[in-house]
């Protein structure tokens, strides 16, 4: 979904955020040192909620156009990624153990989970929570979005407070909630602010596009949002949409708006990098994918006889990480091959 400022440049830029937005969660997956994943956990899905908020148009679909659009760009990959990751698994239990290994329950849960979402620790591959919450989000939000602005923004302000008194007051309740709906709340703001912020955004970035010293003055501004970003992260801890951890609901929201800028900012200095681009394009595979990738990875090591990586060293995260992030891009190739075959023949 498009909005009504449309450049090829903008178009770039923002795929390059998208790639380099999911470089941080591959890595987040793979490297589990305190330190780094505290900073990345402070802003990487925040980023995504108001990327896809400046994408939003209220003015080109009817509601129900709009649940159609999104029901088959969002829920059927989904669907379609979940039901192969869960079926590979179940193949690698086979083989590895045999019948004996394939209990009843085992499976059950992880079908059922796919339907009801309820956060990404009872998903079959983590990453997926984003994706019915993502959906949650943007049918909440096309409602919203209908009201005048001074309805629209207290609106979601008071949303995103009950979504965080769920997270962190009832949890309990939050647990049982399906699609990660406490999470969807919360994070209506990050999508509000995405959307109500478009325009001004885009015509900010086509201004510093325009630049004689755009790398310079994009990377200098980058810069001081990542430094500032530091003491916020720290102080905030390390969070989780998906495992419903948010500690300061505040501080998350301000970690989150300051790491999408720097993000921005550093995209249109690498709005050139191709292959950041092309990781953008295809995140949504990428992020389908290389959870499983990368458990399927620390399987293999142990089976041929290493012991492994300690995900805790950060020096012996680096091989595993660009091994996974190999691995998902020829699982992308993959994927659009037998798509476009797909498509072509049913256009023929």
């Amino acid at each position: 979904m498009v909005t009504s400022v449309n450049t090829n440049k903008r178009l770039t830029v923002f795929d390059v955020v998208k790639g380099l937005g999911i470089i941080l969660v591959v890595f987040a997956h793979v490297n589990y040192t305190n330190a780094p994943l505290t900073y990345i956990y402070s802003f990487h899905m925040p980023l995504f909620f108001i990327i896809s908020g400046i994408f939003f148009d209220k003015k080109k679909y009817t509601f129900l156009q709009f649940v159609k659009n999104r029901f088959f760009r969002l829920i059927c990959p989904y669907l379609f990624f979940y039901v192969l990751i869960l079926l590979f698994k179940t193949a690698i239990a086979l083989i590895s153990n045999g019948f004996s290994a394939i209990a009843f329950d085992s499976v059950k849960e992880p079908f059922i989970q796919m339907f009801i979402a309820q956060g990404s620790a009872k998903v079959v591959s983590a990453p997926l929570w984003f994706i019915p919450c993502l959906f949650v989000v943007e049918v909440l939000y096309y409602f919203i979005s209908k009201l005048k602005p001074y309805f629209n923004v207290p609106i979601c302000i008071a949303l995103a407070v009950g979504g965080w008194l769920l997270e962190t007051r009832f949890r309990g309740v939050a647990a049982y909630l399906p699609w990660s709906i406490d999470s969807a709340l919360f994070s209506i703001g990050f999508y509000a602010l995405g959307n109500l912020t478009a325009d001004y955004l885009k015509r900010g970035i086509k201004k510093l596009q325009e630049h004689k010293y755009k790398i310079l003055i994009s990377s200098a501004l980058a810069l001081l949002c990542f430094l500032v970003l530091i003491p916020l992260a720290f102080l905030n801890g390390k969070i989780s949409l998906g495992s419903k951890i948010l500690n300061n609901g505040f501080l998350l929201y301000a970690t989150g708006i300051i790491g999408t800028a720097g993000i921005i900012l550093l995209s249109i200095a690498l709005e050139k990098a191709k292959f950041l681009s092309y990781l953008g394009k295809n995140s949504f595979c990428i992020m389908a994918v290389h959870y499983t990738i990368r458990s399927f990875l620390m399987k293999f090591i142990v089976f041929i006889g290493f012991t492994g990586y300690d995900t805790t060293n950060f020096l012996h995260t680096v091989i595993p990480f660009f091994i996974t992030l190999g691995l998902s891009v020829v699982a992308v190739i993959v994927y659009n091959y037998f798509k476009s075959l797909l498509f072509n023949r049913k256009k023929d």
